[in-house]
């Protein structure tokens, strides 16, 4: 159980790891005073690249994305955001048509932070709400008491991840990207609807989970992993992110990436 467990952490790692909530939300100029268009991702087994499309207002509108398999195979995904004033709609979308073709994601929002999401995947609403400290940082998402967020100094410190938990360290580089610190909904919290983010971007982030040696053992907390990130500055902006992995518990052969290398490309226009 453990190791499958562990399998789907480094999974969500590979794919997906590879300001307050108000007016300013829907700011997309960054601060060479161009718009983040397209993220171009690298890493073991498959690479994607991300386009992003706003609307006139300047919010984000669509994110397609073109996963490129290590076989020659092209897949792609799309995602619709529509606003009101209470409401934020994310649906899943053909990258063909645009019809519906999967998942709903409702964010219902106040003073420009999401307050509760429900997925609408199956016969059954899935609801969450989200939580926030006095000074505006998410705090837990859902009522899970291991779901929870930990910051200081502003910076966030410790959240949970795919069954990990994660730990980071950080730069004195601005953190204007989506996808190197985030959690639910990419778009949504570049964008700042998750309340304040952390305002620097990660120098190592370190990788934990409960192992027991024994099936009637205690589970104790592991450290299986660092994550070491190197970035290319151009014109004030952040133009390329690489990430490091560095195996610290391969927890009998299960994690295999020691060395593996993960780059995200940003494009502005």
């Amino acid at each position: 159980m453990m190791k499958k467990a562990l399998l789907f952490v480094m999974t969500v790692i590979s794919l997906f790891g590879c300001s307050d909530g108000n007016d300013d939300n829907n700011n997309t100029v960054s601060p060479n005073g161009k718009h983040l268009v397209s993220i171009y991702m690298t890493g073991p087994g498959n690479s994607k690249k991300e386009v992003i499309t706003y609307d006139f207002l300047g919010r984000v509108s669509m994110l397609t994305q073109h996963i490129y398999g290590n076989d020659g195979g092209i897949s792609s995904l799309a995602y619709k955001y529509t606003y009101t004033d209470t409401l934020i709609t994310v649906q899943s979308v053909s990258a063909s048509d645009g019809l519906a073709n999967g998942p709903q994601y409702d964010y219902t929002y106040k003073n420009g932070r999401v307050v509760e999401q429900t997925v609408y995947m199956g016969r059954f609403p899935n609801i969450e709400p989200y939580n926030y400290d006095a000074e505006g940082h998410l705090t837990a998402i859902g009522q899970n008491l291991y779901n929870t967020y930990e910051w200081s100094n502003g910076n966030l410190v410790k959240m949970p991840l795919g069954g990990a938990i994660v730990e980071y360290t950080y730069s004195s580089i601005p953190n204007t990207i989506p996808n190197i610190v985030t959690y639910g909904d990419p778009m949504l919290e570049w964008k700042g609807y998750y309340g304040k983010r952390t305002p620097f971007l990660p120098s190592r982030a370190k990788l934990y989970a409960y192992v027991a040696k024994d099936l009637f053992d205690e589970p104790e907390l592991v450290c299986y992993e660092s994550l070491d990130y190197n970035y290319t500055m151009l014109g004030g902006v952040v133009t390329k992110v690489e990430r490091t992995t560095h195996v610290l518990n391969d927890m009998g052969g299960v994690i295999k990436d020691d060395g593996a290398v993960c780059t995200w490309t940003y494009e502005y226009e």
